[in-house]
């Protein structure tokens, strides 16, 4: 995930009252080299790391889904940041 990328997904949760949110926003570059670090030791080969980053796409959308089905109502249109 590019540091752009990473931003924006902080971004669209960053009004919800959630510590994990917080602490994204405190560092995200920080949270880049984690990840890569992870992912480094955790990942035996390319199929590894194509099947992390499914989870990981699938794990964004459906929290931004429920993030607008909160949102939704009459007065509020939701958009689709990406």
């Amino acid at each position: 995930m590019s540091r752009g990328s990473l931003l924006r997904v902080v971004r669209v949760f960053g009004n919800e009252a959630d510590e994990t949110v917080r602490e994204l926003q405190a560092d995200p570059e920080a949270l880049v080299c984690n990840g890569a670090d992870l992912l480094d030791d955790r990942c035996a080969g390319e199929t590894d790391r194509e099947r992390a980053a499914v989870a990981a796409e699938r794990t964004v959308e459906t929290a931004y889904e429920a993030y607008e089905r909160r949102l939704d109502g009459p007065w509020i249109e939701t958009k689709p940041i990406c």
